[in-house]
């Protein structure tokens, strides 16, 4: 191998590249690179930085503009000549950066002095996988700072929304030259076009840029007219509205209120009527009635009709206020009478409309009688087929008179020829919402089933008032059923069921009413009469006021005869009775509605008894003109009278006078059209009523809930439209020890049940007692259920009304 040595070799090379120096300095002190012919290049270099286009590298690498709107540094693709990125002097002298995809397309712009954006996909701070736009993720406080530096002036700081098709007005949010946080729509962030603002404390404003209040809400109406009520519709009126999305009638939405640490104690609600779109409402006033209370009572309630309710839920009136109005220097006042309506009469009996007496066959009253048909003593016309006179074929049947001995000489003999099931019947003309009685003997004599007597309002021998059926072979007499008038036509029908005869005798119908007529002084609850008065509850009608649906009907029974309230046994009030002197000294005032045609008959007496000065103070009389006249009288008791008295008279014999709305008040007046009575007032019966269904019931089986009229079950006692009724009862089962075994009531199935006897569990055959109150359903009626262990297992040994509560 041959060996190069010394300046041979050195003197054959071409020189390529080389440095300015033959050393080195560090950092700016660098020098470029020649070419062979002495040529500086763009490169330079120092023995910590590299300089392009520049000899003077303030960094590790440092790259210099050749100018403006040329490229610093360029990253081209590896195919196609596209720069994927590059970092350049602009034009105007802004540094900057821009990067985009290989083939163009979204591009990410950095400019020191001008626009900057990024038009690619998403971006994330924190992660490496964003999920939208900007993703800014950390596992410490993530804030977003917006801040304007300038110290001389508030500027605008906020964030501006805008879609594809927004057009030149955006919503806008942030702080308009204020420390206050702001909502705008419009064009530009100012402040007329501000929607809403939440200052500094809090306070947030709607309609409003000033707020006086921690929420104050404004809006301009625009006119005076009334604000509507469309479903959808916008409405200039209304500064909020609250509506239910829910699908029930009687879903309470609105405002509740809250105290110590959020804890609510009322509210204000919109109850809807229906479940359409067009639904009428009520608003009500709910309260926390007592600490552990978990639920609002509600106290109050304005109707869509426009009445008012106070402890009240459905007012009839246009105020109805449970437990009485107290004077406080005004013109209402608290009714001092009991059973003022005249609605409660646990005293009576049912006595015929038209005679004032027990409701007899072939009397004036007897609705079968008036319809020119036959019972009682003569069935005339009853022979072969023929039915008696007026009443109508229903079913084929053989008729005739029979004497069947004793009281029944002459009795309608009923056959089953040629067909089973003989059937007659005779349809009346009744007033819907009047009682009546259906009254009749009735006797099985061979038939296969049973003789029945259904009353109905149809002509199809539906017994939907009810029915009277006996399979024995002896008189059955005096059956009765009462019944409240559905329609404007009621039917009777004699029935025979299967094949065979029965009789039938003293058929009779009657408009009944409660009464007390005898020879006692008895009377409505609260109230007593004369011994020789007559009185009766008159249904709403021509002899009632306007204003309460019952008036009090009496006729006097010899002269001088009077009606006294809230007497004892001895029908007075005497020494010691604390009745007696809660009227020591004072003024009372006592007014009543009246009607007669009978002159100096109808009046008030206030009278004292006993004691310094006794006197009687009456009120002027009726003037016997055949119409409703107001009377009033008022009295200042003696502190020491022995006895007191509250009368209406009814002063002439065999004459009839018709009392509404009686008032008693403290105070020196009333006035007619003021008349009130304690709402929800509760009257406990003088005696124990019976209902006419259950009482004594034996034998008995499951029955489902069944509405029971109470007026009805209660011959009339209990008035129509009750708000609660007392009931006691007394059942036993023959299986209780095994099974379940209940008599249970409620108002209406909404409401869930409430009122229960349960003899579960009991010793077979041992009695189960329970008292207490069950609300009643608009009518005033309620639904009754019995559970019985078996077939014929239950028994009903007591079934009592104590007492009612009146709306």
């Amino acid at each position: 191998m041959a060996t190069l040595t010394g300046s041979t070799v050195a003197s054959t090379y071409t020189q390529l590249l080389k440095i300015t120096s033959a050393t080195l300095g560090a950092d700016a002190s660098a020098k470029y690179i020649e070419d062979g012919a002495g040529t500086d290049s763009a490169l330079s270099i120092s023995t910590t930085r590299v300089g392009i286009g520049t000899a003077a590298p303030n960094a590790p690498l440092h790259v210099k503009s050749g100018g403006t709107d040329t490229s610093g540094i360029s990253l081209e693709a590896a195919s196609g000549g596209e720069l994927l990125f590059r970092a350049y002097e602009s034009s105007a002298g802004h540094g900057q950066i821009y990067m985009q995809p290989n083939g163009g397309g979204s591009t990410v712009k950095i400019d020191t002095a001008g626009n900057s954006f990024f038009a690619g996909g998403s971006v994330g701070i924190g992660t490496d996988s964003p999920d939208t736009l900007l993703h800014i993720s950390s596992i410490d406080d993530v804030y977003i700072t917006l801040e304007s530096t300038d110290a001389g002036t508030a500027e605008e700081v906020a964030i501006k929304y805008q879609n594809y098709n927004t057009g030149t007005d955006f919503w806008w949010e942030g702080l308009n030259q204020s420390a206050h946080w702001s909502l705008a729509y419009g064009s530009s962030f100012s402040g007329s076009n501000t929607k809403m603002i939440v200052q500094t404390d809090g306070s947030v404003g709607i309609g409003t840029a000033t707020p006086t209040d921690l929420m104050d809400l404004r809006t301009d109406p625009t006119n005076t007219s009334q604000p509507g009520a469309a479903t959808t519709g916008a409405d200039p009126h209304n500064a909020i509205r609250i509506s239910s999305t829910g699908g029930a009638v009687n879903e309470k939405i609105g405002i509740a209120f809250g105290g110590y640490s959020g804890y609510l104690h009322g509210g204000i609600y919109g109850v809807g009527d229906s479940i359409s779109n067009n639904t009428s409402g009520d608003i009500t006033f709910d309260l926390r009635a007592a600490d552990s209370d978990t639920t609002f009572t509600e106290v109050m309630r304005l109707t869509h009709e426009g009445n008012v309710g106070i402890n009240e839920t459905a007012p009839a009136h246009k105020l109805d206020v449970d437990g009485g109005i107290v004077e406080q220097g005004g013109v209402l006042k608290e009714n001092l009478l009991t059973n003022s309506g005249f609605d409660v009469w646990s005293n009576s009996t049912l006595v015929s409309t038209v005679t004032g007496a027990a409701p007899a066959a072939e009397d004036a009253g007897d609705l079968v009688h008036a319809e020119s048909a036959n019972s009682g003593t003569d069935w005339t016309g009853a022979t072969g087929t023929t039915p008696p006179t007026g009443w109508d074929v229903r079913v084929a049947a053989d008729y005739a008179i029979v004497n069947d001995g004793g009281s029944h000489t002459a009795a309608l003999s009923i056959g089953a020829v040629p067909s089973s099931n003989p059937r007659c019947s005779m349809t009346f003309t009744t007033v819907v919402g009047k009682l009546y009685q259906m009254k009749c003997d009735i006797r099985n004599v061979d038939l296969d089933g049973q003789m029945d007597i259904r009353v109905g309002d149809n002509t199809t021998g539906i017994a939907t008032y009810g029915v009277i059926s006996e399979a024995g072979t002896s008189w059955v007499d005096n059956q009765t059923i009462v019944f409240e008038a559905g329609t404007t036509t009621t039917t009777i029908h004699l029935m025979g069921l299967s094949a065979g005869t029965g009789y039938v005798d003293n058929v009779s119908l009657h408009e009944v009413t409660p009464g007390c007529v005898g020879s006692n002084p008895l009377a409505m609850d609260g109230w007593m009469k004369e011994a020789s008065t007559a009185i009766y509850r008159e249904h709403n009608g021509t002899y009632t006021k306007d204003g309460s649906f019952y008036s009090l009907k009496v006729t006097a029974g010899s002269a001088s005869d009077y009606l006294v309230w809230t007497m004892d046994a001895n029908n007075s009030w005497t020494i010691g009775d604390p009745r007696l002197h809660r009227f020591d000294g004072r003024t009372v005032t006592m007014g009543v509605w009246a009607w007669t045609d009978t002159a100096s008959h109808a009046a008030i007496q206030l009278q004292d008894a006993g004691g310094t000065s006794p006197t009687s103070t009456f009120s002027t009389y009726h003037t016997g003109g055949s119409g409703w006249e107001w009377l009033e009288v008022t009295k200042t008791f003696n502190v020491d009278a022995a006895e007191r008295y509250i009368y209406l008279r009814a002063n002439v014999d065999t004459k009839t006078v018709y009392y509404s709305q009686p008032m008693l008040v403290f105070g020196s007046s009333i006035g007619e059209g003021n008349y009130t009575r304690p709402q929800g007032e509760i009257v406990w019966f003088e005696k124990s009523v019976d209902s006419n269904k259950y009482e004594g019931l034996t034998g008995q089986s499951d029955e489902a809930m069944t509405t029971l009229n109470l007026e009805v079950d209660s011959n009339g006692a209990i008035p129509k439209g009750a708000k609660a009724v007392m009931m006691y009862t007394f059942i036993k089962d023959s299986g209780s020890a095994g099974s379940d075994s209940f008599l249970r009531a409620r108002a209406v199935s909404t409401l869930g049940n409430f009122w229960v006897n349960d003899a579960t569990g009991k010793a077979n055959d041992a009695q189960s007692r329970f008292g207490g109150w069950q609300s009643c359903d608009s009518s005033g009626d309620i639904q009754v259920q019995m559970e019985a262990t078996g077939s014929g297992t239950l028994d009903i040994d007591g079934f009592e009304y104590k007492g009612v509560q009146l709306r």
